[in-house]
Order: C-alpha cells, then structure tokens, then sequence
C-alpha cells in the first residue's frame, strides 16, 4: 500500500478538493456504492492522474467550480483576507483565482443574505483561451517554457480594474509565474 500524505495551503486546498469532489462526491448518492468517502476520494486521485498521464485534462463534464465569496472593493484592492472552507487566503490570492475564472453576481441584503444572483460568466471564453495559447505557445515570463495547457490566461490589466478580457491584454503564464505576477505588480506587459 502507498500512503500519501501532505498539506496544501488554503488556495491550493480549495483545487484539490473541487477536483476529488468532481470525481468522489457522486459515490454517495449511489446506494450500490460501499466504498468508504476516503477511498472514493482515493479511486478519483487515481483517475485524476490516469486522465493527466493520458493527456486528457477534463475533470467530469466542465471546469471543477471553486466557490469564494469575495466583496468587491475587496476584489478591486487586493487588501483584505478571505474565509474560504479550505482556510483563510488573502485577497490577492483571490484575485489570482478570478483572473481565469467562472464568475458569479450575489447581491446580499445589509444583514449578509443573498437575496440575488447574476448566472456565471466565463471570463476567458474558449475560443479566445485557443487564440492566446496558439500565440504564446508556452509561459511568457522570460526564460519559461511552461506548455500552454499547464498555464493560466492572465490579464495583463486585470478585469476588476478595467482591463479587457481581450488577446492583446492577455497573456499566459504557469502557475508560479501568474502568483508572481499578482504578488509584484505592475506586470509587466507581453512582447
């Protein structure tokens, strides 16, 4: 037997669990089902990895949703921390998460609940995520060949602030690349 264990930071505690939820959450809504949730949990790690090593990236039918409740202005600023399931995360981090992301409008009355909700938004619809890595190819930090499908679409200029969600203000970058580019703005823009 192989045990694995870890700990993610809260941001990355949010994927991991949407991904294995993807994959284990329906084992408990079959009554034929007599795994245990940890080993459902275990069998989609294992698919999740057999998709990986066979090149086929989905997840179920769609993108897994992470859900994080984010004010606004605190979206807007970057200042603040978050309170997600997985931990707290700060604001910034949040920011990172929408920059490629399904978003969501809930309007909260002044005592906190939802009284309304806009339908989801791809920011980055497909056929522009298939313009910008046919151009960039791979990670555009310098020096970076990161393949385009293991990089994030990011706004150079980010939407919160205005920026377009257009080829010429995106940009790929991997994973470590897209967080230092939200950690040390202003980013630099593509050549």
């Amino acid at each position: 037997m192989v045990h694995l264990n870890g700990q993610l930071d809260p941001a990355d505690g949010l994927i991991v669990l949407t991904a294995l939820r993807s994959l284990s959450e329906g084992a408990a809504l079959d009554p034929e089902d007599t795994r245990t949730p940890a080993q459902a949990r275990a069998d989609a790690l294992i698919e999740i990895c057999q998709r990986y090593l066979k090149g086929d990236g989905r997840i179920g039918s769609g993108r897994p949703q992470v859900t994080v409740t984010v004010p606004w202005n605190t979206l807007q600023t970057g200042q603040g921390v978050i309170d997600t399931e997985a931990g707290p995360i700060p604001a910034g981090t949040a920011r990172l998460l929408a920059c490629d992301a399904l978003i969501s409008r809930v309007i909260l009355d002044p005592d906190g609940a939802p009284v309304d909700a806009g339908a989801a938004s791809r920011v980055i619809p497909k056929r522009l995520r298939r313009l910008l890595e046919a151009r960039d190819q791979h990670c555009t930090h310098p020096g970076c060949h990161m393949p385009a499908r293991w990089c994030d679409a990011h706004h150079i200029r980010h939407w919160a602030d205005g920026g377009r969600t257009c080829l010429d203000n995106l940009r790929l970058l991997c994973r470590k690349h897209h967080s230092d580019a939200h950690q040390h703005p202003p980013h630099p823009r593509r050549e």
